[in-house]
């Protein structure tokens, strides 16, 4: 074993029993690898999916550890994810001669990693090499971004340091490699990177500093770090694009920055102010790495922030959502028609396979019936025989040639059936129900409409799954027009894109067709196998009672 070796043993040890305090939290941390076109990149995560995402963008020479206590802190309100870049903490390390690591690619990587993770609108934290990675997504995908959290994350000529400029301005030779790696990729470099500036350096754990040298002694690690350095330039050259891009956007930006920073001082916080009309903005009295002695507090800014921004966001996106349900006829409207009958087919359109039932709703309660004449799909294909379906607002009771179905399988179906049926016939009027979350997201153009986009989760009290929707809105008709939604009851996580059609029925709009097929976040359709749902013969007020499912329901007992 040689000495990296060994450090990088003695380092995960280290690592290990500091996450296995994180792990033994409510909110643990988590930690895995994504193939992103032939590279495993390493990450860090925190948190529910279905909530908030921020992307952790680590410096130089770090890695998504220097984020350790922000992903253990927060995860218990925000989804947290922290990947390391191609090169960099436990990611693959490919050779120059197979990656070429320039601030594009990793951008690129990253971007995608993104994509991959399903996160489609995200707060970014840069510090360091992850700003200049962080606006090219930013001015690529503005859409995407929520906000920004910017640590010693610099993107003005102001906001370099005398030392940072000579490193910047000397030509690449032989001479001047050795001297970067001196100053930035020794031991002892890495080290003042870490304590310059730091009022007491005492309080600074070396474990950081001995991980990122560790993982620099690895192979080819020094040669391609070479790479990026002399690649640096090319941000600066950017800067201008950048600062655009926040004069123009304007995204609500929290600054927390180390004032005393050898590399990035204050001068390049202040500089943000010149092109953000509002701005979040806290300085320490520390160095590069502001959380190795001030995470507590920068931690609690973060979460202010976060809340901040989501308390508005939810509020304007509850009031559009207000006006989609209004625009349908109303929640009111529709639970004044007391109850509802109508012919319900499920074709999946490739191969011609039905499910055909006539289904029968109270609204008050939810109730359902249903009676089917067709079972190809879903519909227990495979038990001959009449079938019909009966929920009382809690329970399902399926029965077979009139005999109660209790096997565990054919059960649950009958369930989600009754569940999911109902709810795409009333999905309109539902999206205001108590424990439905909304996100506003930023408007995409889907040919030549620019719709208002509102994501959608469910609380614990709603439903037996964590499915996400995320809808468009027609800003003329305050209809959704089309939406994006997982079936995890079904068993699928990915999504699928629904695009509808309303009828007018007795004042009330209901989405009469519907018709869905594999898709990505974005709303681009990854596979042409389209399922139909179709709504036909829809009669209002036919006095259907719960005397119809008293008898099922009691023979289950």
């Amino acid at each position: 074993m040689n000495t990296s070796q060994f450090v990088t043993l003695i380092f995960t040890i280290i690592s290990m029993a500091f996450l296995s305090v994180s792990d033994s939290q409510a909110n643990p941390v988590r930690y895995a690898k994504e193939n992103v076109e032939g590279v495993n990149i390493f990450y860090r995560e925190a948190g529910d999916p279905v909530q908030q995402a921020v992307a952790l963008l680590h410096g130089f020479p770090s890695s998504s550890y220097q984020y350790r206590e922000v992903l253990a802190g927060l995860g218990d309100e925000f989804y947290i994810l922290a990947p390391d870049y191609p090169g960099f903490g436990y990611s693959d390390k490919p050779g120059i001669e197979e990656y070429s690591y320039s601030f594009d690619s990793l951008a690129k990587t990253i971007g995608q990693f993104l994509k991959q993770k399903g996160v489609i609108h995200y707060f970014l934290m840069v510090h360091d090499y992850g700003a200049p990675i962080g606006f090219r997504l930013a001015t690529e995908a503005p859409e995407k971004l929520a906000g920004l959290i910017v640590m010693n994350g610099n993107i003005y000529q102001e906001g370099l340091s005398p030392l940072a400029r000579n490193s910047l301005s000397q030509a690449r030779t032989p001479e001047d490699e050795v001297e970067k790696i001196k100053s930035f990729m020794s031991l002892e470099g890495i080290k003042w990177m870490y304590t310059s500036g730091v009022k007491n350096p005492n309080t600074i754990s070396p474990d950081s500093w001995h991980f990122d040298y560790a993982i620099l002694e690895e192979p080819h690690v020094t040669a391609l770090n070479l790479e990026l350095l002399y690649d640096y330039p090319n941000n600066v050259q950017l800067y201008p694009v950048w600062q655009k891009f926040l004069r123009d956007q304007q995204p609500p930006t929290l600054i927390v920055w180390g004032k005393n920073d050898p590399i990035f001082p204050e001068s390049g916080a202040i500089a943000y102010k010149d092109d953000l009309k509002k701005i979040d903005y806290h300085i320490y009295d520390t160095g590069h790495f502001p959380l190795e002695d001030y995470a507590d507090d920068i931690i609690e800014k973060i979460r202010g922030f976060l809340n901040d921004q989501s308390n508005q966001n939810t509020h304007d996106a509850r009031a559009l959502i207000s006006k989609v349900v209004e625009a349908n006829g109303g929640a009111q409207a529709l639970r004044r028609l007391s109850d509802v009958s109508f012919d319900y087919t499920f074709r999946i359109k490739n191969t011609d396979a039905v499910d055909t039932s006539h289904e029968r709703y109270i609204f008050e309660g939810e109730i359902s019936y249903a009676e089917y004449s067709k079972r190809e799909v879903y519909a227990v294909p495979q038990l001959s025989g009449s079938y019909t379906q009966f929920f009382n607002g809690t329970q399902t009771v399926s029965k077979l040639n009139g005999n109660l179905i209790t096997e565990q399988q054919p059960a649950q179906v009958g369930h989600a059936l009754r569940r999911t049926n109902y709810y795409w016939f009333a999905m309109m009027f539902k999206l205001l129900d108590p424990g439905v979350n909304h996100k506003l997201l930023p408007t995409r153009i889907v040919d030549g409409i620019s719709y208002k986009i509102v994501e959608i989760t469910f609380g614990d009290n709603i439903g037996d799954v964590k499915d996400r929707f995320v809808l468009y809105v027609n800003p003329e008709t305050y209809k959704v027009d089309q939406f994006l939604y997982t079936a995890v009851g079904f068993g699928v996580t990915d999504p699928s894109l629904m695009k509808v059609k309303y009828e007018e029925i007795n004042g009330v709009y209901l989405t009469t067709y519907r018709k869905y097929a594999p898709a990505d976040w974005e709303g681009n359709v990854i596979k042409d196998f389209w399922t139909e749902q179709l709504t036909e013969n829809v009669t209002f007020n036919t006095g259907f009672d719960t005397t119809t499912i008293q008898g099922p329901m009691e023979q289950s007992k």
